[in-house]
């Protein structure tokens, strides 16, 4: 996992420029999942309006880790513990998941969508940056059995696995059918897609 996440391919600056962020405004994002806040603190040098609350296991959201955010985003940028499985208590403008989903399988993918909806406002996004299986012929041969190569290790180390556009769409649809899919898309040279969705009660 390392190794393949180490790609140019996979770096954060697709995730930067691949979301229109600045459409969100002077909004609230929760990166959940989000480690010590690396693709929040990044997307915030871009985007001043923009504040962030990074959710993460209690091992990981240390101390040192929140005082390791720079002191020009401390304002912007906060740290938290929050178990994703469990009920969301922040009520925020976007939900955001970087390579979070893949390692779950869908009984668990489920259960983190639903544990949302109590602070959904209608309007909310949850955007996923993800990877996504492409329809064969779609993309050159190496990038179609690179992301067939994820897949296999995901059903071996998690028994989960990569997606499919369909598959996505499936998964917010068993969540709730109040999620509504915006659009799925590609940035360019990235390895990791988009998935967006709306709250719409």
């Amino acid at each position: 996992m390392k190794a393949h996440s180490g790609r140019a391919t996979f770096d954060i600056s697709h995730t930067v420029t691949g979301y229109p962020w600045s459409d969100i405004g002077e909004g609230l994002v929760v990166d959940m999942g989000g480690s010590i806040g690396f693709a929040s603190m990044a997307i915030s040098e871009t985007n001043p309006n923009l504040k962030f609350v990074v959710q993460d296991q209690e091992h990981i959201i240390t101390e040192e880790a929140k005082a390791a955010v720079p002191a020009h985003l401390k304002s912007r940028v906060r740290l938290e513990v929050h178990n994703i499985l469990n009920p969301q208590h922040v009520q925020a403008d976007v939900y955001f998941f970087r390579w979070v989903f893949h390692g779950f399988t869908d009984r668990y993918a489920l259960q983190v969508l639903r544990a949302l909806i109590p602070v959904l406002k209608r309007g909310a996004k949850v955007v996923i940056n993800d990877g996504v299986i492409p329809d064969p012929s779609t993309v050159s041969w190496m990038e179609y059995r690179s992301m067939r190569c994820m897949d296999m290790l995901g059903q071996a180390v998690n028994n989960s696995g990569e997606r499919s556009v369909d598959d996505w769409n499936n998964l917010f649809r068993k969540a709730d059918d109040r999620f509504k899919v915006l659009g799925t898309w590609k940035p360019p040279k990235s390895a990791m897609w988009f998935i967006e969705a709306e709250w719409q009660p």
